[in-house]
């Protein structure tokens, strides 16, 4: 009987911490869907391995310090280009640029350019190029 009790014990309590880790990738901010789908697929179909995995590699904590010095320089960035807002952009393309902006939080910019290169050579000439000429 107390082996019987030992064995729930241990189910019951492991199924609390898989619990606690599957709520922690739902609930856990800034997280791409993909990766939680991802988690919570490895934490259900291997609990223990999956529980361990999640919490060596799938919490990433950069420290105080590099928050810190992120916030700073995201501090100094500029808050909005100049002719940013009236930047024409075709009807077809806004949705993109909106993205964009959710994204990064920066506006769209004009003045910029593109074009397809043939190759990569020609794409890194065109880079090296255009970095010399700054």
């Amino acid at each position: 009987m107390t082996v019987t009790l030992h064995y729930w014990l241990i189910t019951i309590a492991l199924a609390l911490v898989e619990l606690a880790v599957v709520a922690r990738i739902l609930l856990r901010a800034h997280r791409d869907p993909a990766s939680r789908i991802a988690w919570l697929v490895v934490v259900t179909l291997v609990p223990i391995l999956g529980i361990l995995a999640y919490l060596l590699f799938g919490e990433v904590n950069i420290g105080r310090r590099r928050v810190e010095r992120l916030r700073a320089v995201l501090a100094d960035l500029p808050k909005d280009v100049a002719n940013s807002a009236g930047t024409p952009v075709l009807e077809r393309h806004d949705n993109l640029f909106r993205l964009g902006q959710s994204i990064s939080g920066f506006h769209r910019v004009g003045g910029n350019t593109a074009r397809l290169m043939p190759d990569s050579n020609a794409t890194i000439d065109a880079m090296v190029s255009d970095i010399d000429g700054r």
